[in-house]
C-alpha cells in the first residue's frame, strides 16, 4: 500500500472524508477462514428472548394488510408471466 493509499483510509472510528477509499477490506481474507469451526452456541435464555422479540416485531408486520396498489402490481406481474 502506498502512502497515497494510506491517506485515503479513514482513521478508526472517523467518518470517511470526500474522496477517501471507503471499501470494506475486513472480508478480503474469507478463503483463509477455518471452514470447519463450529459456530458459537447461544444460551437457551438468550435464544428465548430473541425469539420473543423477533416474533413480536415480525408478527406485527405479518398482521398488516397488503396495500391495494401492491396487490394490483402483483396481479399485473402474474398476468404478464401467464402471457395474458
Amino acid at each position: 500500500m502506498t502512502a497515497k493509499d494510506k491517506s485515503k483510509q479513514p482513521a478508526s472510528g472517523a467518518p470517511p472524508q470526500s474522496g477517501q477509499d471507503v471499501r470494506d477490506t475486513s472480508m478480503n481474507n474469507l478463503d483463509t477462514c477455518d471452514q470447519t469451526a463450529t459456530p458459537p452456541e447461544l444460551d437457551e435464555r438468550v435464544m428465548g428472548v430473541l425469539g420473543l422479540k423477533l416474533s413480536a416485531y415480525y408478527g406485527a408486520l405479518v398482521a398488516e394488510t397488503v396495500p391495494e396498489t401492491f396487490v394490483a402490481l402483483l396481479k399485473q406481474l402474474e398476468n404478464k408471466e401467464k402471457g395474458e
